[in-house]
């Protein structure tokens, strides 16, 4: 099954009154599903579609092996959000990338409707007996930069609970191509950034119960982060640098606390003090 709706953003002019909304306050998005955020920081004009697939297989076989279940069904289930820019080419590049983040093939949103409609086939093996649920969501939104969410809800058939992943991807929104932690800092900048993370991570979140404060394990930069004109947002996975129960953590780094650390980048601009004041 497949749902789709449009979602404008309009360009955010400076002095325009509207009275429907408050200063300081980013415009309300008409939507018609909960996951899209209430509100969207955007400055650039960008349309979104929302896609929704979903699948399912109840004519589950009875194993030897498990206890049998007769209400479980296998599913899956993506909520997508489609971007489209200005130049289709780049807005295909973004998409693409997307769809081969979520399925791990090539391929447009007929890639993830295949990657959905596999549940349909997959169900005679024990490790076939699942329910994973895939939502998409903007993180946030710049004239230049799109960062995208895709979190991800895996539930085997006789697990003690579920696992989840957050997956982030920043997008140059002149070229489409993926922002990399190699273009916003120095090879020979990583060790001092991470000093600074882990700084950070124990003043927001603690410094009881994390396996880089208790055991030798050490601290990490994690792969996954979001990208902001306000700094930058780093995602740890479950057990990551905890147990189940610590969830997935996260640390914000500000803009000011990067300066002099950061490479010169245009997607996070320092603005230079004013010689007069």
């Amino acid at each position: 099954m497949r749902n789709s709706s449009l979602i404008f953003i309009a360009l955010l002019f400076m002095g325009c009154n509207d009275s429907d909304t408050k200063k300081g306050t980013s415009p309300q998005v008409k939507k018609d599903t909960d996951e899209l955020p209430k509100e969207l920081p955007y400055n650039a004009i960008l349309t979104l579609e929302t896609h929704k697939f979903n699948a399912e297989n109840c004519d589950v076989p009875m194993m030897d092996e498990m206890e049998y279940s007769e209400d479980w069904c296998n599913r899956r289930t993506v909520k997508l959000l489609h971007v489209n820019t200005k130049n289709p080419e780049i807005a295909d590049r973004i998409n693409a990338l997307i769809a081969r983040k979520i399925t791990g093939n090539k391929g447009g949103t007929g890639a993830i409707q295949k990657y959905v409609n596999e549940v349909k086939r997959n169900a005679g093996e024990m490790e076939d007996m699942a329910q994973e649920d895939v939502v998409c969501s903007v993180i946030d939104s710049s004239n230049l930069v799109l960062s995208y969410g895709i979190d991800r809800y895996y539930f085997a058939y006789g697990a003690a609970h579920g696992s989840s992943t957050f997956e982030a991807i920043n997008f140059d929104l002149r070229t489409g191509n993926q922002i990399l932690l190699s273009d916003l800092f120095y090879d020979e900048d990583i060790y001092a950034l991470t000093k600074l993370a882990k700084s950070k991570f124990i003043n927001q979140n603690g410094r009881d119960g994390w396996w880089f404060t208790t055991d030798e394990q050490p601290f990490e930069l994690p792969k996954v982060f979001s990208l902001s004109p306000r700094g930058i947002t780093f995602y740890f996975q479950e057990y990551e640098v905890g147990p189940y129960a610590a969830g997935r953590p996260t640390v914000k780094i500000s803009k000011e606390n990067l300066k002099g650390l950061i490479r010169e980048n245009p997607y996070m601009v320092f603005e230079e003090p004013n010689p007069s004041k």
